[in-house]
């Protein structure tokens, strides 16, 4: 009988030491490849790759370990059918933010659908994009929006893009592009690049063919901004 309950112990530990290499094992596997360092970036090549992204940056138990990270886009990806959560943002109770590298690798993003009146975990946003909050030394380069549609039109002031609605510190967004067929309608600030940007941010070697309408501010490239260089805008912009 002892002998019994000593085997059923020994199977119980290692049932937890494999479960446990295997939660280890998912956390790395949440995208097609990588670690998420500069050499070996994490790979994002499905519409599943970028929503786990978004997730996990924006989530207070693992925003911390991938906010920071590196990404490389490897494939064009479609995310539509499903509203977009924004990648890092404020939200009521919570803030969230993006500090890390996402390399576009001259790839597109298609298919963002946002609605300031139906957000998503129901919580008040104001920060509306491909990316909500970028601050820091991050980075987002090579990357072109196409196909979509960013509508914000809450009850208070919200800025929204379609790169990324608001830059600080000394984050950049360089060689970027929306499409024609790209839209952004909001209340407050709406470009099509990026709607604000403070501290030493820049935006470099950008153009915007998106359509942007404002209640209040609207640019193709930024509404108000420190440094910019080498853009362009010829989307039509409406205020």
């Amino acid at each position: 009988m002892k002998r019994l309950l000593k085997a059923a112990a020994t199977i119980t530990i290692l049932l937890a030491v494999c479960l446990g290499c295997t939660v280890f094992a998912n956390a790395d596997s949440a995208f097609s490849g990588g670690s998420g360092t500069e050499k070996d970036p994490y790979l994002i090549s499905t519409a599943s790759d970028l929503r786990e992204m978004a997730k996990l940056i924006n989530n207070k138990n693992t925003g911390k370990t991938y906010n920071s990270a590196y990404y490389l886009l490897t494939n064009d990806v479609d995310v539509s059918g499903k509203k977009w959560v924004p990648i890092g943002y404020p939200a009521k109770d919570e803030y969230f933010c993006f500090e890390g590298t996402f390399d576009g690798g001259n790839h597109s993003i298609s298919g963002i659908e946002i609605n300031y009146k139906d957000p998503a975990f129901g919580k008040t946003h104001s920060l509306f994009g491909l990316f909500g909050h970028v601050q820091g030394d991050a980075l987002i380069k090579d990357l072109t929006i196409k196909d979509s549609k960013i509508i914000c039109k809450g009850k208070s002031g919200v800025c929204a893009a379609a790169v990324a609605a608001k830059m600080n510190g000394q984050a950049s967004i360089e060689n970027c592009s929306t499409a024609d067929d790209v839209s952004v309608e909001g209340n407050y600030k709406t470009a099509g690049i990026c709607a604000e940007m403070g501290g030493d941010a820049t935006i470099i070697k950008c153009s915007n063919a998106a359509n942007v309408k404002s209640e209040k501010d609207a640019a193709g490239i930024v509404c108000s901004a420190n440094s910019i260089s080498d853009c362009s805008n010829s989307g039509n912009v409406v205020s």
